[in-house]
């Protein structure tokens, strides 16, 4: 029987025997699609464990249309349903009218969105699977990643993905323990609660994707992905919707500048006149966010900048960069706090230690997110605050060479062409004013990098205040145990006082023919003495026998070392000679003694075997000894080295 192998979209998996990417979309073309390019990428097999909690859910999603005008505004339009969506997308193949430019903004991620999209414009299914990821940080095992690919396979003026964090304000006081985004599972770093206040503020992952397709008519669409904001808190698979939450300190600074001038003179009746009204910034999500500026931003980015799709994504990188503004504020606002603490005294040691560990910790990760948002955004890790666009008059190839929005010139039939046809000097002057210079503000690469730059100094300094608490606590354990040294000290002095007088009652208590004045008064000193030597000797042989850490080695009793040459180890040499010597003197006083001892007694049989004990002993040293040569036992045994 013959065996065909089946293709990749037939195989089931062994969880819910369901075809591959099942967890991503629904039926259809671009399902069939994903499990064909399972093989190439295996991530589109199954979801993020992380999300076993956070599932994607049908209808869970939300798609507004921008569609942009010639004068560079925009028509809105937002999706009720996916059917809705799946019914303009009909109408739109069937007549589809030239160059028209449509931005398409997605919040969340559902299946059924998520089929409608793909099915529409069989986008690289990476494009969602790099959204659906959470990266939350764990000690377990993860089969799945969000690495970045190959740089050398990027299209930073097609399709990218960005990480990014932002600062949320708690109405309660709450601990820091792991709690994540009950929607989308991207995790929330606490920050230490407020008590004062019975606030807390919270660190939130978000993510934003970037993906366009050009057509030859010059039209183009754009797709970008955003998460939800913040709604309910999942904590150890509890969900919390009593816990109101809000922008930090009101939300980040407004990136776009005043209008330019000539301004009236002070005095002036034009000066009395009031000021436009300006547009109230919503500061909600990055859905609405995104269609605040659109809809009354959008004409102040010149228009041969429209004619790349890549324009498109020029608001979601200045919203990205000014929440990481926010947060490095947020940082270096943080820092000093600890610094003064540890400069005006020692207390809380543990907990600012812990803090100052956070903060090096986050500051690495966050570094790392901005190195991949630069590399996906094409501005290269070696430029600084400095670089990018220059000052206003900075021509638009200058910034398309830098951020990927290139200057394509004054689109067919747009505004650039009609002046492009005039006739003579005048002609020229309105094509130089109409193809214009960009304005430095449209360059997002000195904002990223001066964040990347302000991430690393900041790492750097929290790593310096954590080796100056290391210090500080090495000052402190010496302090405390030179304070232990003085008690000790105090109790050797009292022990002093007393030892004097415990052994003046001992000794005086002795009776009969031992006590002082007796005839037998000299068995106590010759019983001491040998006590007092076998008490040094025994302390001798320990040290040879035990190493460093105190385990029994038979190493310390060679006397030379492999390796070192006839000498040894001149050191240990004199070591053993002083304690050769040492031991013979001791034997020397123990012959005397022992000789003047007579009778048949107990002490005359101790006498005895010191006698005729040490001697062999102290031979079973010199022996020794002559293995280092006759000038080498002079050197180290006479002490004439």
């Amino acid at each position: 029987m013959v065996a065909f192998p089946m293709k990749p979209y037939m195989l089931e998996t062994k969880s819910d025997h369901t075809k591959i990417g099942s967890w991503l979309c629904t039926e259809g073309p671009y399902l069939d699609y994903i499990s064909e390019l399972s093989t190439s990428n295996p991530g589109l097999r199954k979801a993020d464990p992380k999300n076993k909690d956070h599932p994607l859910r049908l209808g869970n999603a939300k798609v507004v249309l921008l569609e942009l005008r010639a004068d560079l505004g925009v028509d809105k339009r937002e999706f009720v349903s996916v059917v809705d969506l799946e019914s303009y997308f009909r109408k739109v193949r069937a007549n589809d009218v030239s160059s028209r430019r449509r931005i398409y903004l997605v919040e969340g991620l559902a299946q059924d969105y998520i089929s409608a999209l793909g099915s529409h414009f069989f986008m690289d299914p990476s494009f969602f699977l790099r959204q659906e990821r959470t990266c939350v940080w764990s000690n377990e095992f993860t089969p799945t990643s969000d690495a970045l690919p190959q740089p050398s396979s990027l299209q930073p003026d097609k399709c990218f993905h960005i990480q990014y964090c932002e600062l949320r304000q708690f109405d309660h006081a709450l601990s820091n323990t792991p709690m994540y985004c009950q929607r989308t599972g991207r995790h929330i770093g606490m920050t230490p609660a407020r008590i004062e206040e019975d606030s807390t503020t919270g660190i939130l992952r978000r993510k934003c994707a970037f993906w366009s397709q050009k057509y030859e008519d010059g039209g183009w669409d754009a797709v970008i992905l955003c998460d939800p904001q913040l709604q309910s808190l999942s904590i150890n698979q509890t969900i919390r919707t009593d816990v109101n939450n809000y922008p930090f300190q009101g939300g980040y600074v407004d990136f776009i500048p005043p209008a330019p001038g000539p301004h009236p003179r002070p005095g002036s009746p034009q000066s009395e006149k009031s000021a436009p009204p300006t547009p109230r910034h919503p500061r909600h999500s990055m859905l609405r966010d995104l269609v605040f500026y659109f809809s009354h931003h959008g004409h102040l980015i010149p228009a041969p900048l429209w004619a790349n799709p890549v324009t498109a994504s020029l608001f979601m990188q200045k919203i990205v960069a000014a929440h990481y503004l926010q947060l490095v504020d947020y940082i270096k606002a943080a820092l000093p706090s600890l610094e003064m603490r540890l400069s005006t005294g020692w207390t809380e040691e543990e907990e600012q230690w812990r803090s100052l560990q956070t903060i090096s910790r986050r500051c690495g990760n966050y570094r790392d997110d901005v190195e991949d948002t630069l590399l996906s955004l094409g501005l290269g890790l070696g430029g600084g605050p400095g670089g990018g666009a220059g000052d206003e008059g900075a021509g638009i190839e200058a910034t398309g060479a830098v951020t990927g929005i290139a200057a394509a010139g004054p689109e067919p039939g747009g505004p650039g062409a009609a002046v492009a046809a005039e006739p003579g000097a005048a002609a020229v002057a309105t094509a130089t004013a109409t193809a214009t210079v960009t304005p430095r503000w449209v360059d997002p690469a000195p904002d990223f990098h001066y964040i990347y730059l302000r991430l690393k100094l900041l790492k750097s300094r929290a790593d310096t205040l954590i080796g100056a608490m290391t210090g500080l606590a090495s000052i402190a354990g010496n302090r405390q145990a030179l304070d232990e040294a003085k008690r000790s000290k105090r109790l050797t002095l009292v022990g002093l006082v007393f030892i004097p007088l415990a052994y003046s009652s001992s000794l005086f208590s002795m009776s009969n023919q031992f006590a002082p004045g007796q005839s037998e008064f000299w068995v106590y000193w010759v019983v001491a003495v040998v006590l007092i030597l076998l008490t040094f000797c025994g302390t001798w042989a320990l040290e040879l026998v035990l190493d460093d850490e105190a385990g029994w080695s038979l190493g310390g009793l060679r006397f030379w070392r492999k390796g070192k040459g006839e000498r040894g180890s001149g050191k240990r040499g004199r070591r053993l000679g002083v304690k050769v010597w040492v031991g013979f003197a001791g034997w020397l006083s123990c012959v005397f003694v022992s000789g003047s001892i007579e009778g048949e007694g107990w002490m005359f049989r101790v006498s005895h075997i010191l006698h005729f004990s040490y001697p062999a002993f102290f031979a079973f040293h010199i022996f020794h000894i002559l293995h280092f040569s006759h000038s080498t036992f002079l050197r180290y045994s006479f002490g004439l080295g």
